[in-house]
């Protein structure tokens, strides 16, 4: 006698072994092909800046500026459709060029303090090239009121800068530049001490910039990567010329 049809019995471990089946699958897919699923830049900066101990994370932006000759790594930026943001990649690749979009897997950490200790991507364990696009750069014709919105991320500065000091140039690769077409003074030159000196140092204290090197070592040569000029030939209250640095977007 025939044995009736029975229904199928789904085992237990099936779901599970379907689950297994898809992640095998998953795991030849590749993490750097172009226009693929990449964790968001501002994302991977607040991981590094936390300090976070985790692996490799896929980021994709454009590559901002490459300092790769001066601190040895380059700064990538938020693509269009992403938050703003941008972070430093602690590595050299060759042939990059300011508008780059890169895809990278990297570990988000914070670089050592002698590298000021900012944010950053470190052991780069792949790369690949996504076409190019525009690098975001955010021009300035005053001091903005939150340097820290814009670290990391490229700028412009459409203003006059007029060298303001240079007594840490050789030792911190430093100098400091002042926004407007006036020198900088000091308060007591032009007031008598008191309230109205107080809001002219604050006023004056809010025009001055800091041209950093990135670095905590005395520049080789007593002068930063980014600079060309003799210290000797430098004029408190000169007008700074962008042609004699190197390295930075225009």
């Amino acid at each position: 006698m025939r044995e009736p049809l029975r229904p199928a019995v789904i085992a237990p471990w099936r779901p599970a072994a379907l689950a297994l089946l898809a992640a095998l699958a998953g795991c030849g897919r590749d993490p750097l092909a172009c226009g693929g699923e990449a964790m968001p830049l501002a994302e991977a900066r607040r991981l590094a800046a936390g300090g976070e101990a985790r692996g490799p994370v896929t980021v994709e932006g454009v590559v901002a500026a490459d300092f790769a000759g001066g601190l040895g790594g380059f700064f990538l930026a938020a693509p269009e459709g992403e938050p703003e943001a941008a972070l430093f990649v602690a590595a050299a690749i060759p042939g990059l060029a300011p508008g780059t979009r890169l895809r990278l897997s990297a570990e988000p950490a914070r670089l050592p303090p002698e590298m000021h200790g900012r944010p950053a991507l470190v052991r780069v364990s792949g790369h690949r090239a996504c076409g190019t696009a525009r690098p975001p750069v955010t021009e300035l014709k005053a001091p903005p009121e939150d340097w820290e919105a814009l670290e990391g991320r490229p700028v412009r500065i459409a203003s006059p800068l007029l060298l303001a000091g240079h007594g840490e140039l050789a030792a911190r690769g430093e100098l400091i530049v002042a926004f407007g077409g006036e020198r900088p003074f000091q308060p007591t030159e032009l007031f008598p001490p008191g309230e109205p000196a107080q809001r002219f140092a604050r006023e004056q204290r809010r025009r001055l910039l800091v041209l950093d090197d990135g670095r905590e070592a005395p520049p080789a040569g007593g002068l930063p990567w980014f600079w060309t000029e003799p210290p000797a030939r430098l004029r408190i209250g000169g007008r700074l010329d962008r042609r004699r640095r190197r390295g930075g977007p225009g």
